[in-house]
């Protein structure tokens, strides 16, 4: 789904079957920091659930072409010239492939491991970077001063529709004038998870209103 605004555009795109159900703040800053101190392989792999590092990095390459790149391609032009954005960096395995395709890289995310993040991407030659810590809600950076905002599998994580509201709020602030956004949320599925059937589709799609509790 395509939504435009006077201030920029965004793609949305759901992926995914599975939406966390703990604090997406809390528990997450828990678990990551549980990983990092585990190893590295540990924690970066623990964004994706690849073999190892260096597998973790080539699958962030994959998914920044496939899922990132390819759609907005037909919207972005010199992206070697802009500014970009990614919400929820993680180990910088997505942030690792946009690095090599624009101007500069932001990287967002609430965990306390951005130099572990830092070193590994210099140490594979990036240096067009910055990394900052979030609370979890609020972007902290200037008001219309990125080109390009992306999100790959993070969003689902986030447990109160409020801050999701947020997020999208926070997009639109950020963006330039004619900035895109390419955002990746999950949904939950009870009754046609890998099936084809509209039929199902539709009934999870009325019926998660009531199942769902609001917020």
């Amino acid at each position: 789904m395509l939504l435009r605004a006077q201030k920029g555009k965004v793609i949305i795109m759901a992926i995914g079957k599975n939406i966390e159900t703990r604090g997406h703040i809390v528990g997450f800053k828990e678990e990551i920091s549980k990983a990092a101190d585990s190893g590295e392989d540990e924690f970066f792999t623990w964004f994706d659930n690849a073999k190892n590092k260096n597998a973790a990095f080539i699958r962030g390459a994959w998914d920044f072409i496939v899922h990132i790149a390819l759609p907005s391609s037909k919207f972005l032009s010199t992206p070697e010239e802009k500014i970009a954005l990614e919400i929820g960096h993680g180990g910088g395995r997505i942030l690792s492939a946009a690095s090599r395709c624009f101007q500069s890289v932001i990287g967002v995310d609430i965990h306390e491991n951005n130099e572990k993040v830092e070193d590994e991407l210099k140490k594979r030659g990036i240096n067009n970077f910055s990394l900052i810590k979030t609370d979890g809600k609020q972007i902290p950076i200037e008001s219309g001063s990125v080109d390009f905002i992306y999100s790959f599998i993070v969003l689902q994580h986030i447990e109160k529709i409020e801050v999701f509201r947020t997020y999208l709020h926070e997009t639109f602030r950020l963006l330039k004038p004619n900035g895109i956004a390419v955002l990746y949320f999950g949904r939950k599925y009870f009754l046609s998870i890998n099936r084809a059937s509209k039929i199902l589709y539709l009934v999870d799609k009325y019926s998660e209103r009531f199942i769902i509790p609001k917020g």
